[in-house]
């Protein structure tokens, strides 16, 4: 696919896109090192940046909700708990971590700890999927210190993106990953279309996903490219960009999966032996359907800013 096709969309999603449509583990796990590195890179002090930066880039891997438990000692935080699915977090050599402050307000801190000083539990027995191994990872009274303590989600060097929080910042590479599938997905049933000699059913299908999945691309690039204007201002809110942004990697995922469950259904009896694309694609699709990102309440949140254009939750 033409990388330059959507001259102002940004390069990461179509680079994401690209390597799904090839591998959806592979191309979801790129999209984890991204974001996670990106975090890094975004959010953490000059001091920081000097360690886990001081190779090049490193490959990363993180976990956003605070599943562990962070006390405050002198020069920096001790860090205990366990996270579950850390995708990617065999091939990282850091690894970001939140983690609830015991202070009793409620607070969290993001620590970046080095992948080699983690224990990682074999834990990734899963539908679909399955390469990004995605492992528990944890930690038991582990110090890190101050200049690698992320205390919060205020931006310190990098682009407008980086000023959206939370799970919103990976939402258009979520869009990616979905993209990936939904073309490999269309890719095979067209494949599989010229086997049978093009029966109408098969074509007609092929047909109004193609459009589906088009329409839904355009809807990503337009959004994005929107967003990161209102981004680009300081003083703009990021709630809505973020609840947008989250809302249209959800309808992605969506079509997404529709072409997979299509091209599984023409596949016929053909797609339920291991290994073939058919079987595959839907796992690796609806594996994916279960991040927060794209959770179907993403449309709910969206519709309660739409009916009450103040309220942000």
């Amino acid at each position: 696919r033409d990388l330059h096709s959507f001259p102002t969309r940004r390069s990461s999603d179509l680079v994401i896109a690209a390597v799904t449509e090839i591998d959806a583990s592979t191309g979801w796990n790129v999209m984890v090192n991204n974001n996670s590195a990106g975090f890094m890179s975004a959010l953490m002090c000059d001091e920081g940046i000097d360690e886990v930066f001081a190779e090049g880039v490193p490959i990363a891997a993180g976990v956003t909700p605070a599943m562990g438990r962070a006390r405050k000692v002198a020069g920096g935080y001790q860090f205990e708990g366990r996270w579950k699915t850390c995708s990617g977090v065999s091939q990282s050599s850091w690894v970001r971590l939140c983690a609830q402050v015991e202070d009793g307000l409620g607070a969290t801190v993001h620590g970046i700890i080095p992948q080699a000083d983690l224990e990682i539990h074999d834990t990734w027995h899963v539908l679909g999927l399955r390469g990004t191994g995605s492992y528990d990872v944890s930690v038991a009274d582990y110090f890190v210190p101050d200049h690698r303590i992320v205390h919060s989600e205020e931006q310190l060097r990098g682009g407008p993106q980086y000023r959206l929080t939370g799970v919103a910042r990976a939402a258009y590479e979520h869009t990616g990953v979905a993209l990936g599938i939904g073309r490999r997905s269309l890719r095979e049933l067209a494949a599989l279309a010229a086997r049978k000699g093009g029966p109408d059913h098969v074509i007609t299908d092929l047909g109004r996903l193609a459009m589906a999945l088009e329409a839904a691309e355009a809807l990503a690039v337009v959004t994005q490219e929107h967003v990161f204007e209102v981004l680009s201002d300081a003083a703009a809110d990021v709630t809505r960009p973020g609840m947008t942004g989250l809302a249209v990697a959800t309808h992605v995922t969506q079509v997404a999966l529709d072409c997979a469950q299509t091209a599984y259904h023409h596949a016929g009896t053909s797609g339920l032996y291991l290994p073939n694309p058919f079987e595959r694609l839907l796992r690796d699709v609806l594996a994916a359907t279960q991040h927060i990102a794209v959770s179907p309440g993403n449309f709910r949140q969206l519709g309660r800013c739409l009916v009450s254009p103040g309220e942000a939750a």
